[in-house]
């Protein structure tokens, strides 16, 4: 979901990210909107780019404007969002081998995207562990 400040920048409004964030301005509407979607058995959906984006901002250091969330406590939320969306994908089990590849090897911040890299490309050559991803994890 995003809008716009007026002066034509962007700006995200991650539901996942707010839900861990009780603190935050925005975490009551998030919470308030996800559960009036499930009241109304909504098909609640995230794409595989955002578990991505998720992993990369929560394991990020909070000095970093991240999270500063370990993989592992990371690792348990995603499996969390799993279970509340059902995720799109474009080639089938791309975000189970992204998932098993920053899990396994304890991945944190931008790294997530290159892990997703690897994971397409593993899926796509049908590969389960190209030389690219012996090298880089």
């Amino acid at each position: 979901m995003a809008t716009t400040d007026g002066n034509g920048d962007a700006r995200r409004y991650h539901v996942p990210l707010r839900m861990l964030q009780p603190e935050h301005p925005q975490y009551t509407i998030a919470s308030m909107a996800l559960a009036g979607l499930r009241r109304q058995r909504t098909d609640l959906c995230i794409a595989r780019q955002n578990l991505v984006e998720f992993w990369a901002v929560a394991t990020r250091p909070a000095a970093e404007n991240g999270l500063g969330m370990s993989p592992l406590t990371t690792a348990g939320e995603v499996r969390v969002l799993r279970d509340l969306f059902r995720v799109l994908e474009g080639k089938s089990g791309i975000a189970d081998a992204w998932e098993k590849l920053v899990s396994g090897h304890l991945v944190s911040g931008k790294q997530a995207h290159d892990a997703h890299l690897v994971a397409v490309m593993n899926i796509t050559r049908g590969a389960a562990h190209s030389d690219v991803q012996r090298r880089r994890f």
